[in-house]
């Protein structure tokens, strides 16, 4: 989906000046989100192949003469590997919107401490 350059603009000139948004990470939590990040990218990776693999598979199970019983055994070893790429992209998003979430804490008490020393 691509999105017109004024809306990009704009989007991104809400983040800048929208201090919700702007979530300041420690270089850690920065590191850590990048990690966090690779491994989403790379569970879509896994996510690919495995479908080119399973499509393959499918195509070799049609040729056979009686195929029903090898389709059924692809279709349950493709939920189960389904499922566990979905745990793997589960566990890491939360991952990272934990780290953002202790940045925006952190960033409430900051405010907060600032505005009662004034």
């Amino acid at each position: 989906m691509r999105m017109a350059p004024a809306l990009v603009a704009f989007l991104g000139c809400l983040v800048c000046l929208s201090p919700s948004w702007a979530v300041s990470l420690t270089e850690h939590e920065l590191a850590l989100r990048e990690h966090y990040q690779k491994g989403l990218d790379q569970v879509e990776v896994d996510r690919r192949a495995l479908q080119g693999r399973l499509h393959l598979q499918e195509k070799e199970c049609l040729s056979r003469f009686v195929s029903a019983p090898c389709i059924e055994r692809l279709r349950v070893e493709s939920e189960r590997e389904n499922r566990v790429l979905d745990l793997a992209r589960e566990s890491l998003s939360e991952s990272i919107r934990r780290l953002e979430a202790q940045a925006r804490t952190r960033a409430r008490a900051q405010r907060a401490e600032e505005l009662s020393a004034r």
